[in-house]
């Protein structure tokens, strides 16, 4: 079921609604009802967004519109919608009912056309295909302008937030009725999932979570190239450090201390022999990328444990 919190975040919405207060727990919602007169109020569905029309609206500051509250509390309503009102006519006794009540008292931009409001409430509580399409493509866009080296549980988030569907990065698999994608990177799997969700909704969200996936997965691969490259160098000059003649040596050692390498001292090595990698991920024949990864798997081990390594 939509929250109210979710239904804010939709980008059909968010221009046009926002807290005056906001309750406790996020509310569910499963309508919407426009009121022309106090008296509408004993008549809306349990659970809905009660949209006031000016002309009630105009009670807001009064004990009036406390009785809408009392009212609004009696049908377990997630939120109501006052038009032309801000935050400052919002008495102490009107915030303190809607606290206790649960619901929400919102703002509908000035100008905003309470019946084309009502229709949208209404089409994102249904899960409409243009708004699931526009939702995907916010979350989409949402993706493609996170940084390179951003937080990947950051990513999560706030693509969730875009389409209006919490998801999460989690390292266990998720349960069948989960909606996931995994995440092909790395040594460590990992899954972004969500609550299933229906109809066009239900595509939207598989949208989004493989388009995250493949945006983390390629910011691992990015990682991993740039981690790459530093151990290459250094496995370049230790190898030539080994095998440099007198005459090259001083030279040698110049450019090894450069990287950072302390060649000074003590030095305990370890030498491994793959003799046969046919079981390796990699394609057959690859034994050179199927190395360089062992080597990456075990420096990155042996780092984690406290000690300086080097390949």
């Amino acid at each position: 079921m939509t929250t109210l919190g979710q239904l804010l975040a939709s980008p059909m919405l968010a221009p046009d609604l926002g807290y005056l207060t906001r309750p406790r727990v996020d509310p569910p919602v499963r309508g919407v009802a426009l009121i022309e007169e106090l008296g509408d109020m004993e008549r809306i569905p349990e659970r809905a967004v009660v949209l006031l029309t000016r002309g009630v609206s105009a009670h807001v500051g009064t004990y009036r519109f406390d009785v809408v509250l009392r009212l609004a509390r009696s049908r377990e309503a997630a939120a109501v919608v006052v038009s032309g009102v801000d935050a400052t006519r919002i008495t102490p006794t009107s915030a303190a009912i809607a606290d206790r009540s649960g619901t929400a008292i919102l703002g509908a931009r000035a100008g905003a056309d309470l019946a084309e409001l009502a229709i949208a409430i209404a089409r994102v509580l249904a899960g409409d295909g243009g708004l699931a399409l526009l939702r995907a493509h916010a979350a989409v866009r949402t993706i493609a302008a996170h940084p390179a080296d951003g937080d990947d549980a950051a990513l999560v988030r706030r693509a969730g937030s875009a389409l209006g569907v919490p998801l999460e990065l989690v390292s266990t698999e998720p349960d069948a009725g989960a909606a996931s994608a995994r995440i092909t990177a790395d040594d460590h799997p990992a899954w972004v999932t969500a609550a299933p969700q229906d109809g066009d909704m239900k595509l939207a969200l598989e949208v989004v979570l493989h388009t995250i996936a493949a945006s983390i997965a390629d910011a691992v691969a990015r990682r991993d190239r740039a981690e790459d490259i530093p151990i290459q160098s250094v496995s370049e000059a230790l190898a030539e450090l080994l095998v440099a003649g007198q005459a090259q040596r001083p030279a040698v050692v110049q450019r090894t201390r450069a990287l950072g390498v302390r060649i000074d001292g003590w030095h305990v090595a370890v030498r491994v022999e793959l003799d046969d990698l046919s079981g390796a991920p990699t394609p057959v024949g690859d034994g050179a990328l199927a190395g360089r990864a062992l080597v990456l798997t075990a420096l990155r081990a042996l780092r984690q444990a406290g000690a300086t390594w080097y390949s």
